[in-house]
């Protein structure tokens, strides 16, 4: 393979680690200009969530050429236990203009983030409290560039009228998740406004939430097939699974919420069913095995 042409032998290397993941270790071991093509993509996914990852991340962005984060981040998850500041956040952002995803708990400056997202051409997939990058609910504004580019959407804000209205203008928008908190009101009225919605997922935190709810689906008449119940034990912890396996190429609760919905338009499945009962972090296990199985970047990256 020596023989061959730098750039062909970089497609062949990177086309190997992306079709299979789990070749990525023994690849970084080829040589020292493989190591270089190859790394970026183990950093596909970005979890940033404790000390250690933080202090990874603050070394990679040291250590690394400035189209590192470029060439390998597609999905992005920022928590606040994390404890990075402001400054650190927005420069770990701004180095990955190639993100399909963005997850985020935690509060960011609106005059710093916004005109960052703007820039996001390939974002799809937006995931966290709208609060916490506008700076209160008052200043929310969907009608920012990067919102018109959004297919998926999960909100953990309080919906009311003007918000309701503002995701009902969202051109690409095909999936939103909201808590089951949202009212039947809001709910009955995103569904009949956003044209382009194909699944409605609402987050239940058990299933006698979910019941309660269905209830109320059928007590005011609110049956739509597009509408999915999907019961989430804890939001915060399955969430951040349910992304990892997402973004890895396994069923995550957009999946399996499209599944559901196509099995009931098929007639595999009563229309009168909304609840997906198994919580997806028991779907992780069926679909993917022991979590100790899915080997983390930071580690390999350190030879840990």
């Amino acid at each position: 393979m020596s023989q061959l042409p730098a750039e062909l032998q970089r497609e062949i290397f990177e086309t190997a680690a992306r079709n299979d993941r789990s070749t990525i270790p023994t690849l970084l071991l080829v040589a020292r200009h493989v190591h270089a093509w190859i790394e970026p993509l183990l950093f596909h996914v970005v979890i940033n969530m404790n000390v250690g990852q933080r202090t990874a991340l603050r070394s990679l962005m040291q250590t690394r050429p400035p189209d590192f984060f470029r060439r390998g981040v597609r999905h992005l998850w920022l928590d606040e236990s994390a404890e990075w500041s402001s400054t650190e956040t927005l420069a770990l952002l701004s180095l990955c203009p190639l993100i399909r995803s963005f997850a985020f708990r935690l509060g960011l400056s609106p005059e710093g983030v916004l005109p960052i997202l703007d820039t996001f051409q390939h974002l799809r997939y937006l995931d966290g409290f709208l609060e916490l990058i506008f700076g209160s609910r008052q200043g929310i504004d969907l009608g920012r560039p990067f919102f018109q580019r959004l297919t998926h959407l999960s909100l953990f804000d309080v919906i009311d009228k003007t918000l309701c209205s503002g995701l009902a203008t969202l051109p690409a928008l095909t999936h939103l998740a909201l808590q089951t908190t949202t009212s039947f009101r809001f709910t009955s009225r995103l569904l009949r406004t956003c044209t382009s919605l194909r699944v409605l997922v609402k987050i239940a935190e058990d299933l006698e939430d979910a019941e309660i709810e269905l209830k109320v689906i059928h007590r005011f008449g609110l049956e739509d097939p597009r509408l999915v119940l999907i019961v989430v034990r804890d939001p915060f912890d399955e969430y951040g699974l349910d992304r990892e396996v997402g973004a890895l190429g396994g069923k995550n609760m957009w999946v399996i919420a499209d599944d559901f919905v196509a099995r009931k338009g098929s007639g595999e499945m009563e229309k009168s069913h909304y609840i997906v009962e198994q919580p997806l972090w028991d779907q992780y296990f069926l679909e993917w095995g022991p979590f100790d199985t899915v080997w983390e970047p930071f580690d390999i990256a350190w030879g840990v």
